[in-house]
């Protein structure tokens, strides 16, 4: 025999004796193991009801299991079953009331479901049990911004980045809630703070670009759309943005061209048309700008009286 085939000998020598290493430990997976297994390759593979009988099998051989029930819940949610989720929880929470995730998941359906101040207190649960994971105040905080309690919800966005300093979405969640309290200049912080994690996110830039639009800032208000534009050139709120601060700046032919790249991307709002409007009738543009407030009357928008009154004197014509 040569070493070469002495070679291919051991390879598939060793080869075997993986395969049967493998087949062994299969064969020592128990029922309730495999259950297990195909349980959550369900869930995985987003396969509900399959997922479901499975953990509900585990669960028929063992009422005690307390992931079973927390997974079954899991499949529950993908499945719709809100209420059936919740209570599995319940279940898990009743056999091991140590079981933190179900805490942090039955939390964010009681957010969803609005019952925010059931929310709050899982969500309270889950920080005592794992106070070192920001997520855990990031959803509570979530809960109380929805609530309208923007001082709390600020107190846990800032638990939150102080356990995790580089989460991104405490600080833009934290902006929100800076905005809410007309706080503008620590909003526009918190959004400058998450674009420096995460350069390339339209959603700061744009948000940023509004604040800056509230305050009158229209020049840097126009460079944060025109970044979101950069970043995502098909999103018709960069351009809706950036032709309103043209448009306050004056500059009404930039605004007029983005106005209409906004509406030619599926942007259908009826203010959109009445600002192109007031666009239209500044650079005596006066056709276009009646055609505008009939699309916006067409949409249901009440057009200012004002507006028509500015247009019919201008252009000579009722409408």
């Amino acid at each position: 025999m040569t070493q070469r085939e002495i070679n291919d000998t051991v390879k598939w020598f060793l080869l075997l004796l993986a395969v049967l290493f493998l087949w062994s430990l299969s064969t020592r997976e128990t029922p309730t193991e495999r259950r297990y297994r195909r349980g959550l390759d369900h869930l995985n593979k987003e396969q509900y009801d399959h997922s479901i009988a499975e953990f509900s099998e585990v669960i028929q051989s063992d009422p005690c299991d307390a992931g079973a029930y927390y997974n079954r819940g899991l499949a529950y949610t993908g499945a719709g079953a809100c209420q059936k989720a919740i209570a599995d929880w319940d279940r898990a929470l009743a056999v091991d009331p140590e079981f933190t995730l179900a805490f942090g998941a039955r939390g964010n359906m009681y957010c969803e479901l609005g019952a925010y101040d059931l929310a709050i207190q899982d969500f309270t649960r889950y920080i005592e049990k794992k106070p070192w994971d920001c997520d855990g105040y990031r959803n509570r905080a979530l809960a109380h911004h929805a609530k309208g309690h923007h001082d709390e919800a600020i107190f846990d966005y800032t638990l939150a980045i102080k356990v995790a300093p580089g989460y991104a979405e405490a600080y833009h969640d934290r902006a929100c809630s800076y905005l809410e309290t007309g706080d503008l200049d620590r909003a526009i912080f918190d959004f400058t703070r998450m674009i420096g994690l995460r350069p390339s996110d339209a959603r700061a830039y744009g948000a940023r670009g509004w604040t800056y639009g509230e305050q009158g800032r229209f020049d840097l208000a126009t460079a944060d759309y025109a970044k979101v534009i950069e970043i995502d050139p098909c999103n018709p709120r960069g351009y809706h943005g950036r032709g309103a601060a043209y448009h306050h700046q004056g500059q009404y032919a930039e605004a007029i061209a983005d106005y209409a790249k906004a509406i030619g991307l599926g942007e259908e709002d009826a203010n959109l048309y009445l600002d192109r409007a007031r666009c239209y009738c500044a650079v005596r543009d006066y056709d276009r700008a009646w055609a505008d407030i009939h699309t916006a009357e067409s949409l249901e928008l009440a057009v200012p009286q004002g507006l028509l009154e500015v247009l019919r004197k201008a252009s000579g014509r009722e409408n």
